[in-house]
């Protein structure tokens, strides 16, 4: 599945010499002998995997979703159907509430993932340049974000493009949309460079480590920090205005990974001490440990985009609509995962309340530049390959355009003249 285009194997030769000098060997040696010689630091060649990890979010992983969101949005903005108001023309299907539900928190998605691999990437130049300087201290911390957005970024942008594909109903099964083979290639992304559960337990591994170097009082890497102050009050918003405050919602964010982590430490801990091995114990609670590197990552990337609103001071109408898109991916998440929010009361059902009120009005509000925000990634035509989704919004003179030029439309069959 996906890839049809790649021929994944291994070459076999018979009688072909290949001389040792041009056997790619800047890392590894085989000598005339047969033995293997290993050069170069094991740390060194797991950073340019770390490298290669960051690289592909942005190039075919959040691209993927960028060109949904577009497709689905300019669909929506085009297409007509049924009735909202009784006796008026059919509106555009973008204007019923469960369609902004389905596109619009995926548009803010797209450019929160967009700041927090930008975040990632940061990180990941900071620590190349120690690593330059012989300092490896911070590449655990790379590997655990990297691994973790890795895993949660391909997840969220699969199931991402094929809520734009059925958004756009029959069309968007057809080929013609661009859809499917786009789903089709970023889903293979969920298995290629580590698979998804595999990440999210060594993101766990590293969780549950600084987790007890919090509770003996050690530092902590900058991303990890908030486990050594935990959020110990309650949610203190009394209106729906209250949750467009940034600071509200981080505080819920960070509130929700730190019990998720601390939980499932704290089970690990007391099975360990009840005679568990550790291995058993581990695996006991990784669904647990599962969650928690998820809430992790989900509260890294709320914060990245948090924090690059002040960027944008000089120009308060871009900073405008982005805070709103922040509002929207944050209050999407406690409106999703409900569940989290309330356990332990930090969020009461007032409050949800309150959160579904506000993320509501938020759709509305995005509503109004949805077509010029996925106009903002600037994708060509040629690049989005849609009939649905094309720049002038002619989708449906582009799908006859299509069928016409489909050769097996222009095929004359004898038995159907007579």
């Amino acid at each position: 599945m996906s890839f049809e285009q790649f021929d994944n194997g291994f070459l076999m030769m018979r009688n072909i010499r290949i001389p040792r000098e041009n056997m790619l060997s800047r890392y590894s040696e085989v000598l005339p002998d047969g033995t293997y010689i290993k050069r170069g630091s094991d740390k060194m060649n797991y950073f340019t995997m770390i490298g290669v990890r960051v690289l592909i979010l942005f190039s075919e992983v959040l691209d993927a979703l960028m060109k949904a969101c577009t497709i689905s949005i300019r669909y929506s903005a085009v297409r007509r159907q049924s009735e909202l108001r009784p006796g008026d023309k059919e509106p555009k299907i973008l204007e019923y509430q469960t369609q902004q539900q389905k596109l619009l928190p995926l548009l803010s998605t797209c450019y929160a993932i967009h700041f927090a691999v930008c975040g990632t990437e940061n990180l990941y130049d900071r620590v190349y340049g120690e690593i330059k300087n012989g300092d490896f201290d911070s590449l655990p911390e790379l590997h655990a974000l990297s691994s973790g957005m890795k895993a949660y970024v391909t997840e969220i942008c699969s199931n991402g493009v094929e809520v734009c594909r059925k958004a756009c109903g029959g069309h968007g099964y057809s080929l013609f949309s661009g859809l499917p083979t786009m789903y089709n290639k970023v889903t293979a992304s969920c298995t290629y460079d580590g698979e998804n559960t595999v990440l999210l337990l060594q993101v766990a591994r590293f969780l549950v480590k600084c987790f007890a170097a919090a509770k003996s009082g050690q530092s902590l890497p900058p991303t990890l920090a908030y486990l050594s102050s935990p959020v110990s009050t309650a949610c203190q918003a009394n209106s729906h205005e209250d949750f467009l405050n940034p600071e509200v919602y981080l505080q819920a964010y960070q509130h929700r990974a730190y019990r998720l982590i601390a939980s499932a430490a704290s089970k690990m801990q007391k099975m360990v001490l009840s005679g568990a091995e550790q291995y058993e114990a581990w695996n006991s609670t990784s669904v647990e440990l599962l969650k928690a590197s998820i809430a992790h990552i989900h509260y890294f990337i709320v914060k990245s985009f948090v924090e690059v609103l002040g960027s944008f001071k000089k120009s308060p109408g871009i900073q405008k609509v982005l805070k709103s898109l922040c509002d929207l991916h944050a209050q999407h998440g406690i409106f999703t995962h409900a569940g989290d929010f309330l356990l332990d009361g930090h969020l009461s059902a007032k409050q949800l309340d309150m959160v579904t009120t506000s993320y509501l009005g938020l759709l509305a509000v995005i509503r109004k530049d949805a077509v010029s925000l996925v106009d903002a990634f600037d994708y060509a035509d040629e690049q989005l390959m849609s009939a649905l989704g094309s720049y002038d919004g002619n989708v449906y003179h582009n799908l006859l355009q299509r069928v016409m030029e489909n050769p097996e439309n222009n095929q004359v069959r004898p038995e159907a003249e007579n």
